[in-house]
């Protein structure tokens, strides 16, 4: 469940499907996603131990760009879009540079795929699909967050590392 790999995967989808996909101004959001993974990207590489809080983040965000799908369109302001675009592309960039190099294209991808598929179901008015997908991420989020604060339960792990 540490895997930054998935993280970066269901972070590019939740921002990039639900997010961008549903903003009134998409492209506006998919320069900010680039520009803010781009600097996040560049910064000098953290210590080697802030591997794990970059997860904690990339799950929250995942969390809250996901769950934003589900407030109306009126109360979702284009602020909060942009707000999660930004602070999601900066911490992909981060993430992309502790995990190594490589990583950010799990981000890259799965932000095209999921922005194109959703921008033509947004189109078509279905909307239901998109929403039951941000449900999953949510949940998914939410244990991933979730699990990596629990205690280790003995039994679960190898003898030798207990």
């Amino acid at each position: 469940m540490r895997d930054p790999h998935l993280a970066l995967a269901l972070l590019g989808v939740a921002t990039g499907g639900l997010t961008v996909g549903f903003g009134r101004k998409g492209g506006v959001l998919l320069g900010a996603i680039a520009l803010a993974a781009t600097v996040g990207a560049v910064l000098p590489t953290p210590d080697a131990g802030t591997g794990e809080p970059l997860l904690a983040l990339a799950w929250g965000l995942i969390i809250i760009a996901a769950g934003s799908l589900w407030l109306p369109d009126r109360l979702r302001p284009h602020a909060l879009n942009l707000v999660i675009a930004i602070v999601s592309g900066g911490t992909a960039g981060l993430l992309g540079r502790v995990a190594g190099v490589g990583t950010l294209g799990w981000f890259a991808v799965a932000l095209t795929f999921s922005t194109v598929v959703s921008i033509l179901l947004a189109r078509k008015r279905w909307r239901l699909p998109i929403r039951v997908v941000a449900g999953w991420l949510v949940a998914i989020g939410a244990l991933n967050a979730t699990l990596t604060i629990l205690p280790v339960t003995p039994g679960y792990l190898p003898d030798h590392l207990e």
